[in-house]
């Protein structure tokens, strides 16, 4: 679980999840065990996917607020066409059943995209061709209450925005992932975890060169680079 603030983003939890395991099982267990760390579980922002009924249960039963894209169903994009034609329409409640009948009813958010024009108005690139209506919009499911509809409509892009600094964290994980070809799940899970250790303690020191201790700032790959010379003896002392 990466906790967000001031658009960076610090892993203080990870879940090895088994195959075939639900999702709302290692959700629970990600939110559990970064309460048991310390982490105030302010809002939990989900990626695509995270919209089933055993999701949205476990964490109504979690207690944690929460805010979840949902997309690829004709209700939803009905739904888009209808806040285009009246805004007032862009807030609604949501009913979700799932395949076993059980049902939950949220909040559905749609808000357009800010989708920027084609400055060369080429007519070919894919601002200048017909956008569809998923493109335009974007709808989430969300169980934050607000004083009104307009003040939500409002509130929840902005929150979402937040996960920008989770995505930064998958590209730097990628970026300086140690990476091995062994079969042992030991090895790939000390090298795994031992990657967001290093992505942590870079993302600590830009946090003190920001309150304003004397610590460089630096490009992660650069930091890297540094700490494998000092660990081999190449580096300063």
């Amino acid at each position: 679980m990466q906790v967000v603030s001031d658009e960076s983003s610090v892993t203080r939890y990870s879940y090895q999840a088994a195959n075939g395991e639900p999702q709302s099982h290692y959700l629970g267990a990600l939110i559990e065990n970064a309460r048991m760390l310390g982490v105030n579980v302010g809002l939990v922002l989900l990626d695509w996917g995270f919209n089933p009924v055993a999701n949205i249960l476990e964490m109504d039963a979690q207690g944690v607020r929460y805010v979840v894209p949902k997309s690829g169903y004709p209700k939803v994009y009905r739904a888009m066409e209808e806040a285009k034609a009246d805004t007032d329409r862009a807030v609604r409640p949501y009913a979700m059943t799932a395949r076993d009948g059980t049902a939950t009813t949220l909040t559905m958010v749609t808000v357009p995209k800010k989708i920027k024009p084609c400055r060369a108005k080429c007519g070919e690139c894919k601002k200048c061709k017909p956008v569809l209506m998923k493109d335009k919009y974007v709808a989430f499911l969300t169980n934050v209450r607000a004083d009104s509809p307009k003040r939500l409509f409002k509130h929840i892009p902005k929150a979402y925005r937040a996960r920008w600094g989770i995505e930064m964290g998958y590209r730097s994980v990628e970026s300086i992932r140690a990476k091995t070809k062994s079969p042992k799940t030991a090895a790939r899970l000390f090298l795994f975890y031992f990657t967001l250790v290093v992505i942590n303690m870079w993302l600590y020191c830009g946090a003190d060169a920001v309150l304003g201790e004397p610590i460089p700032e630096m490009p992660l790959r650069d930091y890297t680079d540094c700490l494998w010379l000092h660990v081999t003896g190449g580096g300063p002392s």
